[in-house]
């Protein structure tokens, strides 16, 4: 198993570790452990089909996202892309992936029909990410509150089956507004709001790490997991300021 530690290095003695991964025998990383990036700090753990990202973790085992692919053959009627995808279930509910031509991943979407958040990426691969909505934003102001909450509930607008745009109450997707989308939906309005709309930012609020070319992105060192590597964008663009010192070492598998 590959071992990888990524580091400031911004006046070549600064050792605090960022970013450190371990990889499996055919190249994917299998769990990446973030330090010293405040909000992004954590043990993440990624499952795979193949070399497609299918599931993270987080380290106690809790589901952080989901991803759903086009199927078929690459170039055929269904998936153009190897890494074409098309819905992400987030912490919060589930989500529509828009790509442009080059298989940027450019909205999401939620079961609403709603934007959630918007992609825009510079010329040296960085993301901007616009928020619009959030999951649970019933009335679109971007933000969940009492007010959004008021919708949802036994005798309310939005309960039972999940129709138009009642179904950004649907956290679980499973078609149906009960008692186990209003604990959710209970839980956001009491999230301290700053959760919600952010603009300009690199990060996404919805918890999408899936960006350029539909690639993982990691934030706290601005780079792309390209398969069984990471890429940087070029110094101009991204953390001018910050070098990459990169460490490897081999160890046994088990």
């Amino acid at each position: 198993m590959l071992v990888q530690r990524i580091a400031t290095d911004g006046n070549g003695t600064d050792a605090t570790t960022l970013h450190a991964a371990e990889y499996d025998g055919l190249g994917r990383r299998v769990e990446k452990v973030v330090s010293n990036c405040g909000d992004l700090d954590g043990t993440f753990r990624f499952w795979y089909n193949g070399q497609q990202v299918i599931e993270v973790r987080d380290g106690s085992s809790n589901v952080l996202t989901q991803a759903y692919y086009a199927e078929g053959d690459q170039g055929g009627s269904l998936r153009e892309y190897i890494d074409e995808l098309v819905a992400l279930k987030l912490e919060h509910g589930y989500a529509v992936v828009s790509q442009d031509a080059n298989y940027n991943v450019t909205t999401l979407t939620d079961l609403g029909g709603r934007v959630l958040e918007r992609v825009f990426t510079t010329e040296y691969g960085q993301p901007i990410l616009e928020s619009d909505s959030y999951f649970g934003d019933y009335d679109g102001d971007g933000d969940v509150d009492s007010t959004d909450d008021g919708f949802l509930g036994s005798g309310q607008t939005c309960w039972g089956t999940a129709t138009g745009a009642c179904r950004v109450f649907d956290f679980n997707g499973d078609g149906t507004l009960d008692a186990a989308d209003e604990a959710i939906m209970t839980a956001l309005v009491a999230a301290p709001t700053t959760n919600r709309v952010h603009h300009a930012r690199r990060t996404s609020p919805a918890g999408n790490l899936f960006l350029h070319q539909g690639l993982v992105y990691d934030p706290e060192i601005a780079a792309y997991q390209n398969r069984a590597r990471p890429r940087r964008t070029p110094p101009q663009e991204g953390l001018p300021s910050l070098r990459l010192q990169q460490a490897h070492e081999w160890r046994k598998n088990g």
